[in-house]
């Protein structure tokens, strides 16, 4: 009866809402009526999408990623319900499968098409384009409790030339490589994976497992695999990277760095020894498979990973922490809610958001579902969300879609999950290259070269597949013809040129 009740509300809002913005539409260019008698400084917000004192009920139309939910039209009923109540603007919540998001959002952001709200897609690039809207002002008037609810240094990873042109999820700051062992072994033969701390420490226990434990595969590798702990990339797919210790901040080539090519050799070893899966190098990426039984692999993971993982396997887990947290300006861009910059309705957008980031009922909804229909709380020290058969039909990725630190634990998680991860996050390191932007434009060309280069050799070198030496030879000459000297020189200057307005 209450969900009929608030159906019937909703209808007659939303009817109220379609002839509303009609009426805007055919009278206001922008969508937002300027009220009898405005001033020159409130046409200026009006022309800019925000809102005055005629305060009009609008529909938001919101893109983000993921499969699609069976449960989306009731979920954006009841958003819609409260955000109507908070701030006088419906939603309509659309997600675009994962494998078709970049492709869609791209035509609509190239076509002109009419939306407010986007998950991020080429943030950078979109960014100095112009398709989102620089943020800082409307933030400071409409989102301040945006700014205090997300960890300072997220901002300071998604400025673009110095603006604010996205909201980043609140979530765990860096993404530090984890290894993760099966607790079934690790208590059998007492390993102290505390003290592994190089993949050579593994070699031990990969020559004991491997006559004792003959069903376990000892690593699993894939495409993505890598081994460069302690450096910064700084373009994706392409092997000019910074070694995060160096205060020079000098631009390398990757497999020039003698530690790197140690690693290559080890791989190499473990690869003809059997302990290495060998489809590595043509294995897609994927998540955990639910009981396949592999002694060792990493993820990047944070807090509390290794009960995310328990559940993923089926079996118990345990993880180490294998690398220092580091903050850098790809962690902080890894989900970003964007602004249309052709929306009419920035101000809605923003207050929208402002909700979505502070108010715990609206976070809660656009997460879990309804409550009483998809999850219910129960009540105890901390109040967790315990899922109903009917959550089936509400899954989404919650890592996009806004703050994480006001949702509900689960009952699987533990009572101060979002404690720890506020201490991971303070205790994160910063990167002493943190919202650096390279300016790609005069490097396009070789940047693309060089990346098919890299992509063709270094899922083979980095799974111990090939032989080392005649192929990563083979690999620095091709870097170097397509272009890879040219973009580390590049990088270099512009790198000196930041650092050096950094001290001013």
């Amino acid at each position: 009866m209450k969900q009929k009740i608030a159906s019937s509300v909703l209808a007659l809002l939303l009817t109220v809402l379609i002839f509303t913005g009609c009426s805007q539409n055919e009278n206001s260019h922008d969508g937002n009526q300027m009220p009898p008698g405005d001033t020159a400084g409130s046409s200026e917000d009006n022309a800019n999408g925000t809102q005055n004192s005629n305060d009009k009920a609008v529909q938001l139309i919101y893109y983000t990623i993921g499969t699609p939910p069976a449960d989306l039209g009731i979920i954006n009923e009841e958003l819609s319900r409260m955000t109507l109540e908070k701030v006088n603007a419906a939603v309509n919540l659309i997600f675009v499968d994962w494998g078709d998001y970049e492709t869609k959002i791209t035509a609509i952001i190239n076509s002109g098409t009419n939306y407010d709200i986007a998950f991020m897609s080429d943030y950078l690039g979109n960014a100095k384009r112009g398709a989102y809207e620089p943020l800082d002002d409307l933030l400071q008037k409409y989102g301040q409790g945006i700014l205090k609810a997300i960890n300072p240094l997220f901002w300071e990873g998604v400025r673009v030339d110095g603006k604010i042109y996205g909201i980043p999820t609140n979530k765990e700051i860096a993404t530090p490589q984890w290894w993760m062992y099966p607790k079934e072994l690790v208590e059998k033969y007492n390993i102290d994976i505390r003290n592994i701390k190089t993949i050579e420490d593994l070699e031990p226990w990969f020559e004991k497992l491997k006559v004792l434990e003959p069903e376990w595969q000892l690593m699993d590798l894939d495409q993505d695999s890598y081994f460069y702990w302690g450096y910064e990339y700084l373009l994706i797919d392409v092997p000019a990277v910074i070694n995060l210790s160096d205060p020079d901040l000098a631009v390398r080539n990757l497999y020039e760095e003698e530690r790197i090519v140690e690693v290559l050799h080890t791989l190499r070893r473990y690869f003809k020894a059997g302990y290495i899966n060998q489809d590595a190098a043509i294995k897609p990426p994927s998540g955990l498979v639910r009981g396949e039984k592999v002694f060792w692999k990493q993820a990047q993971g944070g807090p509390y990973a290794d009960v995310i993982w328990t559940k993923d396997k089926g079996f118990p887990v345990v993880a180490v922490q294998a690398e220092e947290a580091i903050v850098t300006t790809e962690s902080t861009r890894g989900a970003i809610v964007t602004v249309s910059s052709k929306s009419r309705n920035k101000v809605k957008a923003v207050q929208f958001l402002n909700l979505v980031n502070t108010d715990p009922d609206v976070r809660n909804t656009l997460g879990y579902g309804i409550e009483g229909l998809h999850y219910e709380v129960v009540k105890g020290k901390v109040d967790k969300v315990k899922f109903l058969e009917a959550s089936s039909r509400y899954v989404v990725p919650n890592y996009s879609l806004g703050n994480r630190f006001i949702m509900y634990p689960t009952v699987d998680d533990p009572d101060d999950l979002w404690e720890k991860y506020k201490a991971f996050n303070d205790a994160a390191v910063k990167s002493p290259i943190l919202g650096f932007v390279p300016d790609i434009e005069p490097i396009k060309n070789e940047i693309a070269a060089v990346a098919d280069v890299h992509r063709e050799f270094r899922p083979a070198l980095m799974t111990g597949s090939v032989e080392v030496e005649e192929n990563l030879n083979k690999l620095k000459i091709r870097l170097k013809e397509a272009g890879l000297d040219v973009i580390i020189e590049t990088l270099q200057a512009q790198i000196d040129e930041w650092k050096s307005q950094q001290q001013q």
